[in-house]
């Protein structure tokens, strides 16, 4: 099989070349099936999002709550807004010191004391673990649902810091 595709194929996938070229046709068929599965998927949310017609304004001025909150020794932003992967980690870096994405565990803790916390929008929000060489892990705050999507789709963000 072409070094290309199979190197293509293991970005989409998170599976290594090396794996990739070991699986047996059953196997492989299922992988093309599971990456056209999440192909499909995040059109078809991206396309939810846009119908819902969600602000895709961007922060430039980020603002931190007056009363921030701390969950677990953890420091919370406010909600700086959508924005891609790689601008949700300059974005919490330029917050200042120790200002960072919240790992995927921790965007996790954040969910489940959303309540508490406040100012979280039903969508999804960026975590700094990443997938594979393109995909990062996010989690959606309307239903808790972790997946990963592309690094250039827009997301929520908010940062956190050790209290």
């Amino acid at each position: 099989m072409n070094e290309e595709i199979i190197n293509k194929l293991a970005r989409e996938s998170g599976v290594s070349p090396h794996t990739i070229r070991g699986l047996s046709v059953d196997k492989f068929q299922l992988l093309l099936k599971l990456i056209l599965m999440k192909r499909n998927y995040k059109s078809w949310l991206r396309d939810q999002e846009e119908k819902a017609l969600l602000p895709k304004k961007r922060i430039k001025k980020h603002i931190l709550l007056e009363s921030r909150k701390a969950i677990n020794g953890l420091e919370v932003s406010n909600n700086l807004g959508r924005m891609t992967w790689h601008e949700a980690i300059s974005a919490c870096k330029n917050l200042g010191t120790g200002w960072r994405l919240p790992t995927k565990d921790e965007l996790n803790m954040l969910y489940e004391n959303k309540e508490e916390i406040g100012g979280f929008a039903d969508n999804y929000y960026w975590s700094s673990t990443e997938f594979g060489f393109n995909d990062a892990w996010r989690q959606g705050f309307g239903n808790g649902f972790q997946d990963s999507d592309d690094k250039e789709v827009s997301g929520y963000v908010r940062a956190v810091r050790a209290s």
